[in-house]
C-alpha cells in the first residue's frame, strides 16, 4: 500500500518542529487499543457433494475473538480548534466461530434444503481464519470548549484506504442430509477497500507539548468497489468498535 500522505506529512512535521520554537501547529500521536469487529452475515453458495453438483443458496455468519490496534498520526492545526491528520494504522483479530446454513426453501430459491447449518468453532486443527488489515487514511477533527482541569473533548470523522489479509479460508459443501458437509481449508488471500470512521474522545494535557487521549471509534470498512457504511447485496461491511488510549506530542 502507497504511504504518501502519511510520509509527506511526517517529514512536513519534522521541519516545522526544527525551524518554530513558539508552539507549532503541528502534532504528533501514538494510540493502541481493542479492535473489537461487530458480528455478521453473508450469503454464499453450497455445493451439493453429491452429483449432479448443483449450487444450494445458503449464508455464512461470522463472530470475531477481540484483536488489537494501534495507530501512527501526523496531524496540523488548520484554526485553533479544527485540525487535518494523516494516519496509519494496523489492526489483527481472529474469527472465533462460523457457522454455515442453506437458506430455507422459497420461492425462486427451489434447490434449498431442510437440513440443519454447520458451526464451526476455532480449535486445534488451526481454528478459524486470523486477519491483519492495514489503513492509510484522513482524519478531521474539531476541538470542542475546553473543560476544567485541562480536558478538551473533540469530535471527527475520516476515511482512507485499507488492505487485508487472512491466514486461511474454509470451504463448505453440504448434502441432502445434515451431517453431509464437506470443509477443507485453503491458503489465505488479501483484499483491499475502504473504510470510514466517526471518533470521539477527551485530551488530558500533561504539559505544554504532551496529552494523552483516550477516545472512542466507529469504523466500517467495504470492498473494493463499494461504499462504506452501505449495504450491497452479496457483499457485506466489516463494522468495528475500537477503544484506544492516545499519547499526543506538540511541537
Amino acid at each position: 500500500m502507497r504511504m504518501s500522505l502519511f510520509t509527506g506529512a511526517l517529514a512536513a512535521a519534522l521541519t516545522m518542529a526544527a525551524t518554530v520554537h513558539a508552539e507549532s501547529p503541528w502534532y504528533i500521536a501514538v494510540d493502541g487499543g481493542g479492535y473489537f469487529r461487530s458480528s455478521d452475515t453473508k450469503q454464499v453458495p453450497f455445493q451439493q457433494s453429491f452429483p449432479p453438483f448443483a449450487y444450494v443458496p445458503g449464508h455464512q455468519s461470522l463472530s470475531f475473538s477481540p484483536g488489537w490496534t494501534v495507530h501512527l498520526a501526523v496531524g496540523r492545526y488548520i484554526t485553533p480548534r479544527l485540525r487535518l491528520e494523516a494516519e496509519l494504522g494496523v489492526a489483527d483479530y481472529s474469527s472465533s466461530r462460523t457457522t454455515y446454513a442453506p437458506n430455507s426453501a422459497s420461492a425462486g430459491n427451489t434447490l434449498a434444503y431442510p437440513v440443519g447449518g454447520y458451526s464451526l468453532p476455532a480449535s486445534g486443527d488451526g481454528g478459524d481464519p486470523h486477519y491483519q488489515r492495514i489503513t492509510e487514511g484522513m482524519n478531521l477533527y474539531y476541538d470542542l470548549p475546553k473543560l476544567p482541569l485541562g480536558l478538551t473533548p473533540y469530535v471527527g470523522l475520516g476515511g482512507g484506504v485499507w488492505e487485508g489479509r487472512s491466514d486461511r479460508t474454509l470451504s463448505v459443501a453440504a448434502g441432502p442430509y445434515p451431517d453431509d458437509y464437506i470443509f477443507t481449508y485453503s491458503g489465505g488471500g488479501s483484499t483491499v477497500g475502504g473504510y470510514g470512521m466517526v471518533e470521539g474522545g477527551l485530551a488530558f494535557r500533561l504539559s505544554r507539548h504532551w496529552s494523552i487521549i483516550p477516545s472512542y471509534r466507529f469504523q466500517v470498512s467495504s470492498g473494493a468497489g463499494y461504499f462504506p457504511f452501505t449495504n450491497t447485496k452479496d457483499s457485506h461491511n466489516e463494522v468495528a468498535n475500537i477503544a484506544k488510549m492516545a499519547l499526543r506530542y506538540r511541537f
